[in-house]
């Protein structure tokens, strides 16, 4: 005959698979799910509540990091680091629509926007030119002379 607590362990470990099918990826729930089936394993020899409470909480928090760091190695090389906002503006073309000067900035329109522009290195860079934005510092532009 199955002990009650044996009973309630898997009744929790079946809830905390639901509960992670119904949230893929974040493999908190599943990290529960394992550490009530091992904590109904052990209740089978062991009464004590303290002692079961104890079982679940150290498996389940060892099973979240042993799951987090195994799937975090197959997810991250499969997701390219994208640019948002006003830095994914690095590395494409502009064309410069105010002189841009050593000491001054200028301004150049990229994909029909203007944007204040500075440029890499110390020289001037004339109306019209066309330039790739190296880098993004605030709301300045940093950019160098194209060879288009």
């Amino acid at each position: 005959m199955m002990k009650s607590s044996v009973f309630f362990w898997l009744v929790t470990a079946l809830t905390f698979l639901i509960f992670e099918m119904g949230h893929p990826g974040l493999f908190f729930f599943l990290s529960f799910c394992i550490g009530a089936l091992n904590t109904a394993l052990v209740s089978q020899w062991v009464d004590f509540g303290v002692v079961q409470g104890a079982v679940f909480l150290t498996v389940s928090f060892l099973s979240f990091f042993v799951l987090r760091l195994g799937v975090s190695r197959f997810i991250k090389p499969s997701r390219p680091e994208k640019h948002s906002n006003v830095y994914a503006l690095e590395g494409k073309q502009g064309i410069v629509v105010a002189r841009i000067e050593p000491s001054c900035s200028g301004q150049v329109k990229v994909g029909g926007e203007v944007w204040s522009a500075r440029a890499a290195d110390a020289s001037s860079i004339e109306v019209n030119e066309p330039v790739t934005i190296v880098h993004v510092v605030g709301v300045h532009l940093i950019v160098k002379k194209s060879a288009v």
